[in-house]
């Protein structure tokens, strides 16, 4: 088990409830998009484990505790006179678009894009995405998030633009599980959920 405490005033049953959820949050609209705990939950569930949060309004702690299988794998350790070579990951070298509203998670996506070589093309929403398509920029995948503003989610730029360019393959990602994005923001059941909340469209 692994606890973090924080000395804060603390906080009321009706926000640990909703702790985990993505994208909610006590804060003002531009503080944050509370992504934080939403991703150490879906983490911890990936792991076969568990996170919980214990909180007592005026307390003046928070502490958020994640439990973790004991690993049963043992450490390999080398044979004598054997040299340990260190795979490098592959270096990209295709043209990704990344299409998200909240501008710290456009930046995050795009910097760790290019640090592993790809080149990047950003837009801050699906309308800006699709004016970009139509020109004669190089783009080899729609990397987006599903729910923004502006009329147009990403469900929706995921086809759309292959009218435009059929060759274009999608990424989706959303903090939002599939059956809240299915029945909330009309996604299309051709689009499948991964693992981590990474959806991505069929070919």
């Amino acid at each position: 088990m692994i606890a973090v405490s924080d000395n804060g005033a603390g906080t009321t049953p009706a926000v640990l409830a909703k702790a985990f959820d993505p994208f909610f949050t006590t804060k003002e609209i531009g503080k944050g998009s509370e992504l934080g705990l939403s991703q150490v939950y879906g983490f911890t569930k990936t792991v076969d484990g568990y996170a919980k949060i214990h909180s007592e309004l005026g307390s003046g702690t928070t502490t958020v505790k994640l439990y973790l299988l004991e690993s049963s794998d043992r450490p390999i350790m080398p044979e004598s006179g054997k040299q340990i070579v260190s795979l490098q990951p592959a270096r990209g070298y295709e043209t990704i678009m990344v299409v998200e509203d909240d501008e710290d998670l456009l930046t995050v996506a795009a910097d760790s894009l290019r640090e592993l070589g790809y080149r990047v093309v950003t837009a801050a929403k699906a309308e800006q995405a699709l004016d970009i398509l139509r020109g004669d920029h190089p783009a080899d995948l729609l990397f987006s998030d599903v729910v923004m503003p502006g009329g147009m989610n990403g469900a929706q730029l995921a086809v759309e633009p292959r009218r435009i360019r059929p060759e274009l393959k999608a990424l989706l990602t959303s903090g939002y599980t599939a059956a809240a994005l299915s029945r909330e923001h009309g996604l299309p059941d051709n689009l499948i959920v991964l693992e981590r909340n990474l959806i991505s469209a069929r070919n």
